[in-house]
């Protein structure tokens, strides 16, 4: 399995110029599987999803001060307290209640010797949807519903990001 997180504030798919689904601020997965990857596999990457961390934290003190601020900046009293300091990548998806965004993309495993890309299908159409269905339904279940969003399967799809950071990174294994 492969996958392409993406920290986004907006990202919409759209098919033949209509709008499939939407999330803002979250991740956007792009999703390519094997041969070999198993719902193992696929418990594995859900809990990696909801769990990698991308965005700043709010330190546990000031959290405790301020439950109702959502404002990331610290209070002007805490400013010089260096362990008020905000934290990069400190929190999740999960600490965060954002949204995510699945993508099937099999092209994650298509090599490119020279300079043609080589269109191979590692798996078959069905068993990529059998996967890719397992991979959202697990999502679900490990998360809120609401707040897994999928892009469908099959279609040619458009896809509108407005990327937060940039912050892309890869992640694979079976």
């Amino acid at each position: 399995m492969r996958l392409i997180f993406q920290r986004v504030l907006h990202a919409t798919v759209l098919s033949q110029g209509k709008e499939i689904t939407s999330i803002d601020k979250g991740l956007l997965v792009y999703l390519g599987f094997a041969k070999g990857d198993t719902m193992s596999t696929i418990k594995r990457f859900t809990s990696k999803v909801l769990k990698v961390r991308v965005w700043k934290g709010i330190p546990k003190q000031m959290k405790k001060d301020s439950e109702k601020d959502s404002d990331l900046e610290p209070k002007e009293e805490q400013k010089s307290d260096p362990s008020a300091e905000l934290k990069r990548w400190e929190t999740s998806v999960l600490d965060n209640n954002y949204e995510v965004l699945v993508v099937p993309m099999s092209a994650l495993y298509w090599p490119i010797p020279d300079e043609k890309v080589e269109v191979v299908e590692p798996l078959t159409p069905e068993e990529n949807l059998k996967l890719y269905t397992q991979f959202v339904n697990q999502l679900k279940q490990e998360y809120k519903p609401e707040m897994i969003k999928a892009s469908g399967f099959g279609d040619n799809f458009q896809i509108k990001i407005v990327i937060d950071g940039p912050v892309t990174l890869l992640n694979e294994g079976q």
